[in-house]
């Protein structure tokens, strides 16, 4: 007889089965995948030279301070990259149109773009530093709607599509501008979410994390 049975092996469901055990509950994992993670999934890349996260990728003390807690318990916090703060970054704007501009600063835009631009990310770093819920018109426009309503011109629409493409995956108007605000906002704010130092994103293999959590539970 058991206390309970989860359903899936990613982090919530391993998280949810780790603190039943801990709680004297006996629990089993039921998952239809011939491995742990759900959305995270670290594989070897063919070179062989490290692996590819094709989920999760991004793992930082200060934003997911639980995971990185694992890492730390299982020894894998120190095999780690973090993230260059140097060279070139390449933003390319549509096939054959790319702008390239020093790591870490505004592209250089024309003056009244960036100065436009700058008004934009300045915008959202408020709303997404605000306490409480988002706001439900926020919801009825997607984040390319929003910014456009702020007066953001085509430059700076593009650089906000980086923004929803690098962080989540899909296009400015797929997203929600409340889902896009809270999301930074739960992760105290827009600069903190796109910085690169140690408020920002470390690569850890998370697979890693998800393999050894197994190996406790059955312990």
């Amino acid at each position: 007889m058991l206390d309970l049975i989860v359903i899936g092996a990613g982090f919530s469901g391993l998280q949810a089965a780790y603190s039943a055990q801990q709680a004297g509950l006996s629990v089993v994992v039921v998952e239809a995948r011939d491995r742990v993670g759900g959305k995270s999934w670290s594989v070897p890349l063919a070179s062989n030279r490290g692996t590819a996260d094709l989920g999760a990728a991004w793992v930082n003390p200060s934003k997911q301070p639980r995971i990185w807690g694992y890492a730390k318990q299982f020894g894998m916090d120190k095999n780690n990259t973090v993230q260059r703060l140097t060279g070139k970054a390449v933003m390319n704007v549509k096939p054959g149109e790319r702008i390239v501009y020093p790591f870490g600063i505004t592209p250089e835009f024309a003056p009244e773009v960036k100065k436009n631009l700058e008004y934009i990310r300045d915008h959202v770093q408020a709303e997404s530093l605000k306490p409480g819920p988002p706001k439900v018109e926020d919801d009825n426009v997607s984040m390319d709607q929003y910014v456009r309503g702020l007066g953001a011109l085509p430059e700076t629409c593009k650089m906000v599509n980086v923004w929803t493409k690098a962080m989540h995956g899909v296009e400015s108007h797929e997203e929600s501008a409340a889902y896009f605000i809270d999301y930074c906002r739960k992760n105290t704010g827009l600069l903190s979410v796109r910085g690169d130092d140690d408020q920002g994103v470390i690569i850890c293999d998370c697979t890693q994390v998800l393999r050894a959590l197994p190996k406790v539970l059955r312990d």
